[in-house]
């Protein structure tokens, strides 16, 4: 799989799913989506491009796109994506908060509410 521009995008219900966008595709704009169709977190990467999964433990977890499965962009069902848990070696009561991309340049600071940062 080549290193292409894709969006990374996480579901309410913990559902991970990669959407190609093309060569000089610019980002996608959401429709209407179901109600039981939300979007928890979304980023612009590329297939390659490594990003961080923050954890509600306070952690960063870095992963690709190229591991998530892939749906097209004129139909995205986040029902079709994979349980990130699959990916992820998360503790017991431990769950994805988001996802951040590791190419910007600005910083990432995380609060818990323990104080963990």
């Amino acid at each position: 799989i080549a290193d292409a521009p894709c969006e990374v995008l996480l579901s309410t219900t913990g559902r991970a799913v990669r959407v190609d966008l093309g060569d000089g595709a610019e980002p996608l704009h959401m429709r209407r989506r179901s109600k039981h169709d939300a979007i928890r977190s979304r980023i612009t990467t590329t297939s390659r491009s490594e990003f961080g999964a923050i954890t509600s433990g306070g952690r960063l977890v870095r992963m690709t796109a190229v591991d998530l499965p892939s749906v097209p962009a004129n139909a995205i069902q986040l029902a079709a994506g994979a349980k990130i848990t699959e990916y992820l070696a998360l503790t017991t009561k431990e769950r994805i908060l988001g996802f951040v991309s590791l190419d910007a340049e600005a910083p990432i600071a995380l609060g818990t509410r323990q104080g963990v940062v």
